[in-house]
């Protein structure tokens, strides 16, 4: 996940997530780390999404079917 944070967070930061999912009611929580940044622009990796796993991939399909 790419997210646009307004300070800078060190590689290797732990993040606990808490979103809404489009086309979803669900919310969405998931621990990750900063594992790239250019600037305030940072990627993060999920880390052990495997509970969450299923509504991210029905969430990626739903994408690809309105792209």
């Amino acid at each position: 996940m790419r997210l646009f944070l307004t300070r800078e967070l060190p590689f290797g930061t732990s993040l606990t997530l808490e979103f809404l999912m489009p086309y979803n009611t669900m919310q969405l929580v998931v621990r990750g780390v900063i594992r790239n940044r250019d600037g305030f622009t940072h990627g993060v990796e999920f880390l052990n999404p495997t509970d969450q796993q299923q509504l991210i991939e029905r969430t990626c399909k739903i994408f690809q079917l309105l792209s």
